[in-house]
């Protein structure tokens, strides 16, 4: 049986017309298409970057700092949300913090509901 969630699409076929491609290998190429035919970096760095350019200094060395630096940034920020993705998951998964999350939540909601029953807001009714 195949799966279903799965439709071959264009780029598919478009990144290994012959070959067998693996996930990762795909997910990296999608990604990299997303990053390309997204103007958001561009318009960012159209933006941002030429008030911190100097226009007595050779260009090209200042645009390497510039994006470079948004780089690491960028990367350091990634791979933090990925480890703590990976902690809150297991944090979510666990039977504890599921009793606890529901036990607050719901008492949250009823003594929310307590406190609308005893307002004497004529708005409310």
């Amino acid at each position: 049986m195949k799966n279903p969630v799965h439709r071959k699409t264009k780029t598919d076929s478009a990144i290994s017309p012959d070959l067998k491609v693996s996930g990762r290998t795909r997910f990296f190429f999608r990604g990299v298409l997303i990053c390309i035919t997204n103007p958001k970096g561009l318009l960012f760095a159209g933006a941002f970057f030429p008030q911190f350019l100097n226009k007595t200094s050779p260009l090209m060395p200042q645009v390497l700092i510039l994006c470079g630096g948004c780089l690491i940034v960028a990367t350091i920020i990634g791979a933090s949300y990925a480890v703590f993705a990976g902690i809150a998951s297991t944090l979510f998964q666990s039977e504890r913090f599921t009793k606890t999350s529901s036990l607050i939540s719901g008492s949250m909601l009823i003594i929310f509901g307590v406190s609308l029953f005893f307002t004497n807001n004529q708005a409310l009714i």
